[in-house]
């Protein structure tokens, strides 16, 4: 933990084997999100799958040996997540419940790859997922998704972060 006030380090967590509540031996951390309900609790994307830190208790649990990106919070409380080779991951924090929404070559309205990055809700609600083939648009109500990759004409191929503008408008950046 950086204390930005006096600029130093005041904490710091590591793995210990003899205690199942330590930090996780996650390789790298890639996403910090502060849960909305509960403010003492941090949600952390890692290489280890998804890690639930109560900063009250100081504990941690780890749901899921899947590589973890990114995450985000949408307002129905489920935690998604982008994975390197597992498609999109949702995480129901009441249940402990996750399902995986992964490509499938047979279904078109699958999303456009297992490799995602960028997750990204745009301000009219809807959910973007970068992959490492494209663009992928998720309907929650049909749990389907609008694929836009390089075989439908699109400009991009991997995509790397996305954002938007005042005017709606979709900024992707990618390696094209």
């Amino acid at each position: 933990i950086f204390d930005r006030a006096t600029e130093k380090v005041v904490k710091t967590y590591s793995h210990d084997p003899a205690d199942p509540t330590s930090m996780p031996d996650a390789t790298q951390v890639n996403f910090f999100l502060e849960d909305s309900g509960h403010p003492h609790i941090l949600w952390m994307a890692t290489a280890r799958g998804l890690v639930r830190f109560d900063t009250r208790k100081e504990t941690f649990t780890t749901y899921g040996p899947r590589d973890s990106w990114c995450s985000h919070e949408d307002p129905r409380e489920y935690l998604w997540l982008s994975t390197w080779g597992s498609g999109l991951m949702r995480f129901d924090r009441k249940t402990e419940e996750i399902r995986f929404l992964a490509h499938d070559e047979d279904d078109p309205t699958s999303i456009c790859s297992n490799v995602t990055v960028p997750i990204f809700e745009a301000s009219d609600g809807r959910l973007w997922v970068g992959t490492d083939r494209g663009l992928s648009l998720f309907d929650p109500k049909e749990e389907t998704f609008t694929n836009f990759t390089t075989a439908d004409g699109y400009p991009w191929g991997a995509i790397h972060s996305m954002g938007e503008d005042s005017a709606g408008n979709l900024w992707i950046g990618s390696s094209a």
